[in-house]
């Protein structure tokens, strides 16, 4: 009897040009300041965000945080700050209470856990990582997490390096998420593939404050970014 022959392996599925042209994607209705700088991602988009201390990056992903529980339930993992009175206080600033229930908090939790806890059914749809120097996380560990997670939506927050994110790690990813946005003096600057492209104000005041400070004037003389 002769050996059966080798199952020749099942290719992928190809698109034509017209057939790609015609595909349909599933972009989120983002509105007003958010689509000003973000345009309108696709449902599984992913975003790196970093920033010197003190220019208000918290304070931005807080923000962000709060305007993605429209469209599913956040998983934020604080592995830098935890639970801590600096975040509470940014929590309580943006009046978080007002989307009670659509926000998981977690403690410092492992890369690990936070594998066990995306895999569960009925999971957080958008994850928010914070930072990525106190996760440990590793380029290729992002790698992975995207591939076991394909549909979901990331967040990750980074330390700088001058006006670069900070660590190999974070640089590597920088270049492989779809928004690549920098924080500061209050103001974020986002690259996104989707559009957008304006400077989201994250504290106005702060940003008033400080470029008066640099430029000598009044708060009020401050012209505001465009």
């Amino acid at each position: 009897i002769p050996p059966d022959k080798p199952k020749k392996p099942k290719l992928p599925r190809t698109l034509g040009c017209a057939q790609f042209i015609s595909k349909k994607f599933n972009l989120l209705a983002f509105d007003a300041a958010f689509e000003a700088a973000f345009g309108r991602p696709e449902d599984n988009f992913s975003m790196i965000i970093w920033g010197l201390s003190g220019n208000g990056k918290t304070e931005g992903e807080v923000q962000i945080c709060k305007y993605l529980t429209r469209f599913g339930t956040v998983y934020f993992n604080s592995t830098e700050q935890g639970f801590s009175a600096s975040l509470q206080t940014a929590w309580i600033r943006n009046k978080m209470e007002e989307v009670d229930g659509l926000v998981q908090l977690g403690h410092r939790e492992s890369y690990e856990t936070m594998i066990i806890r995306l895999k569960k059914k009925q999971s957080a749809r958008i994850v928010f990582i914070d930072s990525i120097q106190h996760s440990g996380i590793t380029y290729d560990m992002w790698k992975s997490l995207r591939k076991m997670f394909p549909k979901k939506i990331f967040v990750l927050i980074s330390h700088a390096d001058g006006q670069e994110p900070g660590g190999a790690a974070a640089k590597a990813i920088r270049y492989d998420v779809d928004i690549k946005s920098h924080v500061k003096d209050f103001v974020l600057y986002a690259d996104s593939r989707f559009g957008g492209g304006q400077p989201y104000m994250i504290y106005e005041e702060g940003y008033r404050r400080r470029m008066a400070r640099k430029l000598q004037i009044k708060p009020s003389q401050v012209k505001l970014p465009v």
